[in-house]
Formats: C-alpha cells, sequence, structure tokens
C-alpha cells in the first residue's frame, strides 16, 4: 500500500527548482494533477527576501517584503514586532488602527500560545500549541 501511494505521488508531482548565486531559490515550478505554476523569490545583495510572486488564481499575487512590513499586492497585511505581530484594522475610509497579537514562546523560540484583546476588551486566545514528545 506505501509503495503505491509513493508511486502515485512520484507520477502526478513534478518539481523544479532553480538557485541563484547565493544558493538561494529563485523560481520553484511545480506541475501536478491540478496545473502548473511557477513562483518567483527575488532577494538583495545580502540574501534578504524582498518579493515574491506566485500565481493566485487567474493572476499574480505579489509579496513584498520590507523589512518587518510584510504587503501583499501593495497593501499592508502585518508587521512583526517583538511580541508578536500587528495587522491593519481596515475599514473603507482606510486605517483606523491595528489588532495586535502577542505570541508567547518556549526556549527553542516555537510559539505556544496567540492571543489579542478582542472588540469587548477580554482576552481572547487565537492559536495554542501543546508538544509532547512522549
Amino acid at each position: 500500500m506505501i509503495c503505491s501511494w509513493f508511486f502515485i505521488v512520484l507520477v502526478f508531482k513534478k518539481y523544479d527548482i532553480i538557485y541563484n548565486h547565493l544558493n538561494l531559490p529563485r523560481t520553484v515550478s511545480i506541475t501536478n494533477s491540478k496545473g502548473t505554476g511557477t513562483t518567483s523569490y527575488i532577494y538583495d545583495a545580502t540574501g534578504t527576501k524582498v518579493k515574491k510572486i506566485a500565481p493566485g488564481g487567474s493572476s499574480l499575487r505579489e509579496i513584498a517584503y520590507a523589512g518587518s512590513y510584510v504587503y501583499k499586492n501593495n497593501q499592508l497585511q502585518y508587521m512583526t514586532t517583538p511580541e508578536g505581530y500587528a495587522t491593519p484594522t481596515v475599514t473603507p475610509s482606510g486605517v483606523e488602527g491595528y489588532r495586535y497579537v502577542y505570541q508567547f514562546k518556549d526556549h527553542l523560540d516555537n510559539v505556544r500560545l496567540s492571543y489579542t484583546k478582542n472588540d469587548a476588551g477580554t482576552l481572547e486566545i487565537i492559536e495554542e500549541n501543546n508538544y509532547y514528545p512522549f
């Protein structure tokens, strides 16, 4: 059973990765039963990722990275902070504020708990990850 599943995965998935001179992926091309797609990455001279261009339905999706700010199709999606991240609260009149999500991390820097303050002003747990190796 495992061998036949492995064979199906090999037949229906094909990918090609092209690396740049810094040994970072420049393009990743994937072909599977759902179609084909190519994701491109752009880096600066130090190897920091600046932009990711990926297919998103019938158009291309651009994700730009500017320090701790992440933009998707030229709109701010979130910005990282030392305690977690903040997402803009967007209304028809523009950005009115930010929703801060705080993250509690363990000694290996894995996120164990993400929490925020909801509209009522009480603490809301967004995500909780418990890892027990035994």
